[in-house]
């Protein structure tokens, strides 16, 4: 503690950690896994689909979260399990619905996404 008993007060900034955002890649398409990043959903009325290919690099992270939910659900098929459960689907279908992916290598050596939280999706 300085003298005078006041805590030293500095800014932090926090360069090269915020994630990236993307654009909803939109229903049939492949989620970009080239960077961490956030990707904000929007469904129209139907059943929406996207694939979610292994990671690029250890600690990559992406959050899939649902903006607007316009009736339907969309389902994210990972190419490997992601959890414990050896759950592969992640549905999003309300408003909010969000889950957070890391990347570590598996017992293989070969990178695979890891679930570090979920906020309401339907994991299958």
């Amino acid at each position: 503690m300085p003298l005078g008993g006041k805590l030293q007060v500095e800014d932090i900034y926090t360069r090269g950690l915020a994630l990236e955002e993307i654009a909803d890649p939109g229903t049939g398409v492949a989620i970009p896994v080239s960077r961490s990043a956030h990707i904000q959903i929007v469904t129209g009325g139907g059943a929406e689909t996207n694939t979610l290919a292994i990671p690029t690099f250890v600690g990559q992270r992406l959050i899939i979260s649902m903006k607007t939910d316009g009736g339907g659900t969309r389902t994210i098929t990972v190419a490997s399990a992601f959890n414990a459960s050896g759950n592969t689907t992640i549905a999003l279908d309300d408003a909010g619905d969000s889950i957070c992916l890391e990347a570590s290598l598996g017992s293989a050596g070969v990178l695979k996404w890891n679930q570090a939280w979920t906020n309401g999706p339907t994991l299958g």
